[in-house]
């Protein structure tokens, strides 16, 4: 009887190690297929990115062509149009990484004034004690003028300058911010634009 009972034992033990060992295959299989399908999204946001930046060169391109074409019915100084940025929240908690934006074009004149009522308001801030690279991630908007060129402007924090509401946004015109200069404003940029994004 003792034998016997080792024996149903033994043969338990067996079983139970090979469904541990089949459970960690297929756990490693699960694990190695979400990690595929993070590397695809991750592939697609970056042809996404690619192509909406050979988009917007084109549509340079395209503005100056016709600025050239038609100089005395474009005023040069114009906006075309805008790409607005703001964080894209869903993105991150899915794909468990860092900052992730998404992007929206604007061409609609009516929102387009709105929004240049706004940054057209904003005065150059003096404080140098923030550090260079502040107000460069979203909430942004990409200006593209009639004439090819481009600028970006960002929103900053909202502050309090010596008992002054200060609401803070940047704005250069190099790729790599090298010329970005902080500006104040009245108004809250970035809320403005999550909400001309969001219409």
């Amino acid at each position: 009887m003792k034998q016997k009972n080792i024996s149903l034992s033994t043969i338990f033990l067996v079983i139970f190690v090979f469904v541990i060992i089949i459970m960690a295959f297929f756990i490693y299989k699960l694990d190695k297929e979400k990690n595929a399908e993070i590397s695809k999204v991750k592939d697609l946001n970056n042809q996404v990115s690619s192509l909406e930046s050979e988009v917007e060169n084109l549509q340079g391109k395209i503005n100056i062509i016709s600025s050239t074409i038609n100089p005395e019915n474009t005023d040069k100084s114009s906006v075309s149009y805008v790409v607005l940025s703001i964080e894209d929240i869903e993105a991150e908690e899915k794909n468990q990484q860092g900052l992730e934006s998404k992007t929206k074009k604007i061409t609609d004149k009516e929102k387009i004034d709105s929004l240049m009522k706004i940054i057209n308001s904003a005065t150059e801030y003096q404080e140098k004690s923030f550090i260079p690279d502040f107000g460069d991630i979203p909430p942004c908007a990409i200006i593209y003028l009639a004439n090819g060129e481009k600028y970006t402007v960002c929103a900053g924090d909202q502050i309090d300058d010596n008992g002054e509401t200060v609401n803070l946004m940047t704005k250069w015109y190099s790729e790599d911010g090298s010329d970005k200069t902080m500006y104040k404003l009245n108004t809250k940029l970035g809320e403005y634009i999550e909400k001309l994004f969001n219409e």
